[in-house]
């Protein structure tokens, strides 16, 4: 689940900078290289943020998909669905753990978090 989170998010980074998209065989599958891929692809989606301007958001990007074929998206669009793609996956890990009894009483939230000031 966690190469499929951090895949999706590069492979959509990619198509947003017109580059090759990186196939799942070739994704790493350890642990550095799964967090490797994750900081590649926020980057990529960094330097779209950066590089892109209102007509480049704007225009349409038609595209493969691995499970429902060939599909066409907006930019924006496809930016969006790459930051928000995780959010559900991650939580059904966290569901998933929770069911196999791990503890859960941490702080969780990001208002709790240390992680962003």
């Amino acid at each position: 689940m966690v190469l499929h989170i951090f895949a999706v998010e590069l492979r959509y980074a990619e198509r947003l900078l017109g580059l090759q998209v990186t196939e799942y065989s070739a994704m790493p599958t350890d642990l550095d290289g799964l967090f490797a891929t994750a900081e590649r692809a926020a980057q990529s989606l960094r330097q779209a943020i950066a590089d892109g301007d209102e007509s480049y958001w704007s225009g349409t990007i038609e595209f493969s998909m691995r499970s429902s074929g060939t599909s066409k998206a907006s930019r924006r669009k496809i930016f969006v669905h790459a930051l928000l793609h995780g959010v559900r996956h991650w939580a059904q890990l966290a569901v998933e753990l929770r069911k196999a009894g791990h503890a859960t009483d941490w702080g969780h939230h990001l208002l709790f978090s240390n992680a962003v000031k």
